[in-house]
């Protein structure tokens, strides 16, 4: 990853803040770039300016996406206020030692420009505001960033689901989005034998909270309240 470009987004991220009305997840590429040239905040931020100059002269789609990403990722990152102090410790390791900026904001540049959903440049957005604010620890960044580049969108309500009433009943929803979500380690099956989600025939309740067949992992509660950022 371009150092000169993870320099830009820590310089956009903690020396400038966005605060417009756009919606940047609902609208299109072409659009977005019309609103870019319209607007002055915007090409002000520097990251963005150097994206956009990029794709201002009708360079890959892949260039656009990552401006896409971008705006969003740093509007969400900039919807809640870190704590004074915690941003402060933050800014001043970063700027004492410049591997970090390499190391971490270079993982969340790479990230933005290999996912193809807006959505999870929200979460990304989350999950680094809370690892800031020391919520998770840099490991725990790590994994959880990985979970959010291969979880399937479809599968989240499932996860919120579970993450709500402490578990998931065989027949809630589809075994197929179970699977997906035991894969990456948000839930789990104590009953598991293999292959598809099977029950053993014994009692379901064994190990598992309120008697539910599938339960959310650790990593899944960790995940659904500092990337999803939801409280029941």
């Amino acid at each position: 990853m371009d150092f000169d470009l993870v320099e830009q987004l820590k310089v956009s991220l903690f020396e400038n803040s966005i605060d417009v009305a756009i919606d940047f997840a609902e609208i299109g590429l072409d659009n977005l770039l019309s609103d870019i040239t319209d607007s002055e905040i915007l090409q002000e931020i520097p990251i963005i300016k150097t994206i956009y100059s990029v794709c201002k002269v009708g360079l890959a789609i892949q260039e656009k996406h990552l401006l896409k990403k971008t705006l969003v990722f740093i509007k969400e990152f900039n919807s809640k206020q870190i704590k004074p102090k915690k941003l402060e410790k933050y800014k001043k390791k970063i700027n004492e030692q410049p591997h970090y900026v390499e190391e971490e904001l270079g993982r969340v540049l790479i990230l933005l420009n290999k996912i193809l959903d807006d959505s999870k440049a929200v979460i990304l957005a989350k999950l680094y505001r809370n690892f800031i604010e020391e919520e998770i620890d840099w490991k725990q960044f790590c994994e959880l960033t990985d979970i959010t580049e291969r979880i399937f969108l479809s599968d989240i309500k499932v996860l919120l689901h579970g993450y709500k009433h402490k578990g998931v009943d065989l027949g809630d929803f589809p075994n197929y989005h179970l699977d997906r979500l035991i894969s990456i380690g948000l839930f789990e099956n104590h009953n598991r034998l293999g292959g598809d989600i099977v029950l053993s025939g014994g009692d379901s309740s064994v190990g598992q909270e309120a008697n539910k067949d599938v339960d959310v992992t650790e990593i899944g509660v960790i995940y659904s309240k500092y990337g999803l950022e939801v409280s029941f």
